[in-house]
């Protein structure tokens, strides 16, 4: 798996990526070195399970991708069925 992560890396713009379950805890991560992959893991937690509460309290189902814009970067989230794939970028990566 980290092989896998570590070639998805390679793209342009990419920061790092790990796979992460709902709850936290980390499966597999490749990180640059400024990012600490607790705290990644922490927020994509967060993220996740605030968003699926959403998704249910409007009746929309779960999420399959989405993307997290922010001043600096971006953060892409897969559900990947028992766990998440999520995806570090530079701010200026084309994602389309």
């Amino acid at each position: 798996m980290i092989e896998i992560l570590k070639r998805l890396n390679h793209g342009v713009g990419v920061r790092g990526s790990m796979i992460v379950t709902q709850e936290g805890i980390v499966v597999a991560a490749d990180l640059q070195g400024e990012l600490d992959e607790d705290r990644v893991a922490a927020m994509a937690s967060s993220v996740i399970q605030e968003t699926q509460r959403c998704f249910t309290k409007l009746e929309l189902g779960s999420f399959n991708e989405f993307i997290l814009t922010a001043n600096h970067g971006k953060m892409v989230f897969h559900d990947i069925g028992t766990a998440f794939l999520v995806v570090l970028t530079d701010k200026g990566i084309n994602l389309d």
